[in-house]
């Protein structure tokens, strides 16, 4: 198969990007994996074909912005078998994976009638998991579902928003 991961960043610090580089590289031993990356440090790239994506890396919108622009441009429909992007990070993504909680803790502020200060940047991946539905499917009863990666973390949540 061929196989597309679109990220920003790539390294072994934060956790989203250990857990690609983990699969990438096993995937690898097999399948053709491309990386669509501005960087990528501490990753096996003699069997990834790593793709950098240069751009602004200057206040974070523009540069999510630059990067979320130029994998559309790059990544052409039907390319790959799997486009797999880490967040919203392409309109091309067949697999989405969001490893953090923030569109979660976007709804449950909402819910809770709370506001919290962060910057605009935050408010905006907060706000991905509603652009990124497919259309017809933002304004569902369906809760979120929240996996954390600890089952503590999971438990404190289930417990905190019910």
């Amino acid at each position: 198969m061929k196989i597309a991961y679109a990220m920003i960043n790539c390294n072994r610090r934060d956790g989203s990007a250990r857990a690609v580089n983990e699969v990438a590289e096993r995937l690898a031993k097999k399948h053709d994996v491309h990386l669509y990356a501005r960087k990528a440090e501490d990753l096996d790239l003699t069997q990834i074909s790593w793709h950098r994506v240069p751009g602004v890396n200057w206040a974070e919108v523009i540069d999510f912005g630059s990067y979320y622009l130029e994998v559309n441009r790059r990544v052409r429909p039907g390319q790959f078998d799997i486009v797999h992007s880490i967040g919203c990070n392409t309109q091309r993504g067949n697999v989405i994976t969001i490893q953090n909680i923030q569109p979660a803790k976007k709804q449950i502020l909402d819910r809770l009638g709370r506001a919290e200060n962060v910057s605009p940047a935050r408010r905006l991946t907060r706000g991905e998991a509603a652009v990124s539905a497919p259309r017809g499917e933002q304004d569902t009863d369906v809760p979120a579902c929240v996996a954390g990666c600890r089952s503590r973390i999971a438990e404190a949540l289930r417990h905190r928003c019910g």
